[in-house]
């Protein structure tokens, strides 16, 4: 479904950052949650890139990410655990990073990553939570609310690290331009947020 005019994004759900690129826009917040308790705004917030400042509500629950939870939450949570990070978090992040990167009022389609050791465990339910349309609200702090309903068309998980490998051997129209690389063996070393994974290819 979707033509050429499909818009695609791929998003990153780290332990320590959510990173989101369409083509187009990026975003990059840190992967923090924290409640939102109805806070007076100051005018003299700090960070000037709007990105760093989340505030929104998604399945009827307020949230602030990023480093607005940091700065303004009463209680932050982060996870280096995977299971909760799938169950609790990934959508809350991945769905605000989304709707920060999307302009389009069509359905997207979202390519992301998964740890090599959890692609058969959780790939299904990831898509299960992304899949299908989102109502989600962005809260500014000097414009009125915007409500997004963001429709999800297809979900692709891939291994974590073979972002690395594909941005290498492919150009930008998908075509292989390293062949010697593409017929070789690679190991790659993907230094995370208190974490690290060898991966071969």
């Amino acid at each position: 479904s979707g033509g050429q005019d499909m818009e695609i994004i791929g998003i990153d759900v780290g332990f320590g950052f959510t990173k989101a690129y369409s083509g187009q826009n990026s975003v990059i917040f840190k992967s923090l949650i924290g409640d939102a308790p109805d806070i007076q705004f100051m005018s003299s917030m700090g960070d000037a890139a709007a990105a760093a400042n989340l505030h929104i509500t998604l399945d009827n629950k307020t949230y602030f990410l990023g480093s607005y939870a940091e700065r303004q939450s009463s209680l932050t949570e982060y996870t280096l655990n995977q299971e909760k990070m799938v169950e609790e978090f990934i959508k809350i992040l991945a769905l605000a990073a989304a709707g920060t990167c999307s302009h389009t009022h069509g359905p997207i389609n979202v390519v992301t990553g998964l740890p090599v050791a959890y692609l058969k465990r959780d790939t299904k339910r990831l898509k299960n939570i992304l899949q299908g349309e989102h109502e989600i609200i962005f809260h500014h702090q000097d414009a009125p609310d915007e409500r997004r309903i963001l429709s999800i068309d297809k979900v692709h998980v891939i291994p974590q690290p073979i972002g690395s490998i594909f941005n290498l051997i492919f150009d930008d129209s998908g075509k292989i331009c390293n062949k010697d690389l593409a017929t070789s063996k690679l190991g790659v070393v993907d230094i995370g947020f208190k974490t690290t994974d060898f991966s071969i290819f």
